[in-house]
């Protein structure tokens, strides 16, 4: 089934399994391809030779066999993986040398060949994740957690309906944090679609941040005062510059002329900002507060800053149904995309003759009426039942 998934929190003993059981994957995955693709050239190779040959005398054999500086491989092409796995085992048996095998490794897939090297070490890592999975208890209340809530439907299922299942799996992570309370928590997702399966982590912010450095704590500290006002400010920009004056005459005139300039400038923008202005209340009321602990900054309640002008409203309401109108147009086309997606004609026949109270079930005798109106300006399919007798009360 395709745009399923599976939804699991971890602790960090889990999380180490999972990559490293996904870097193992991602080795064999690449050793598979390189060896597909080095047979599909050399069978490439032995057509084109093939046809150029024919007719002709069979061609040499490789210069390197022939001056022996090449070894003929024991492998055949078509079984460099199995080969490849079997060297895995050995190695992890001992009964092959590490340089052996990745001697041998370069001779069967030359550049390449670095992929396959330390997967004993790799193999022998997962190992030990797994020993900590079946052996420490908060990794055994993970999967057990996981069980109980996969029962009830809060780890996982079809993406089309995760919305329903949100509630349930906001209370599967509200366990979790509480379960791995002194522990890293992830949120580890596996996605099947066309055909693959896509994993993603998340690390969740379990708590919050307190900072232990006193140097820190005093910079945030002087940064609250700042931001709220509470030391004095300084009685004038100019006080340190008048006590040792390093300025040149000619950039005193010129930084006169400058100053002259701009205020100038800044009366124009007063005159023309307050013309735009014209029609326009504002209020600048919104508050924050710090929390000691973190040092962060929180905006208190029912505290906002707004800007309103004069005669917008109308102007909204006049162009309201060309916004419903766009919104509507888009909403139909992604709709119309996931039917044809996920669902099939006999499905909508279905469900079309059970909005009408055409199926076989055993259903009050009524009569499905199908009225269209129109809401704002855009259609709405309204269906009126009409009983022909009263309908028993539960």
């Amino acid at each position: 089934m395709d745009d399923v998934y599976s939804l699991f929190f971890a602790n960090n003993n889990w999380y180490f399994f999972l990559r490293l059981h996904q870097t193992l994957c991602s080795r064999l995955l690449k050793i598979y391809r390189q060896a597909q693709k080095q047979l599909l050239e050399y069978r490439t190779e032995k057509e084109r030779e093939k046809l150029l040959c024919e007719g002709r005398r069979e061609k040499g054999n490789d210069p390197a066999m022939e001056l022996r500086l090449k070894q003929p491989s024991e492998v055949e092409l078509e079984e460099y993986y199995p080969a490849f796995l079997d060297m895995v085992r050995s190695l992890l048996d001992g009964s092959i040398d590490p340089t052996q095998y990745e001697d041998t490794l370069r001779e069967m897939f030359t550049i390449h060949a670095y992929v396959g090297f330390t997967m004993d070490k790799l193999v022998q890592s997962i190992a030990r994740q797994l020993h900590h999975l079946v052996s420490d208890d908060v990794c055994l209340k993970v999967v057990e957690l996981y069980l109980n809530e996969k029962k009830r439907g809060a780890a996982g299922g079809n993406l089309s309906s995760r919305c329903v299942r949100a509630a349930r799996e906001t209370s599967y992570q509200w366990k979790a944090e509480r379960c791995m309370a002194d522990e890293n928590c992830f949120k580890v997702m596996f996605l099947q679609r066309k055909g693959q399966v896509i994993m993603t982590i998340e690390l969740l912010d379990t708590e919050e941040a307190q900072s232990e450095d006193p140097v820190e704590v005093q910079h945030l500290a002087r940064y609250v005062e700042q931001y709220v006002g509470t030391e004095g400010a300084s009685s004038s920009p100019t006080e340190g510059f008048l006590l040792k004056p390093v300025f040149l005459q000619r950039n005193l005139k010129k930084f006169r002329r400058w100053q002259c300039e701009q205020v100038r400038a800044l009366r124009g923008e007063a005159k023309s900002s307050w013309k735009r202005l014209v029609g326009v209340e504002s209020a600048c009321n919104v508050d924050c507060r710090f929390k000691l602990s973190s040092h962060k900054m929180m905006f208190i309640v029912n505290s906002e800053d707004y800007m309103y002008r004069q005669g917008t409203l109308c102007r909204a309401k006049q162009v309201q149904p060309l916004v419903l109108l766009r919104h509507h147009q888009h909403f139909e086309e992604w709709h119309s995309r996931w039917l044809e997606d996920n669902v099939t004609v006999e499905a909508a026949s279905l469900v079309q003759d059970w909005l009408m109270g055409e199926e076989d079930e055993d259903m009050v005798p009524c009569k499905t009426i199908c009225e269209t109106a129109h809401v704002h300006g855009l259609p709405v399919t309204r269906y009126r039942v009409q009983y022909s007798r009263r309908p028993a009360s539960p």
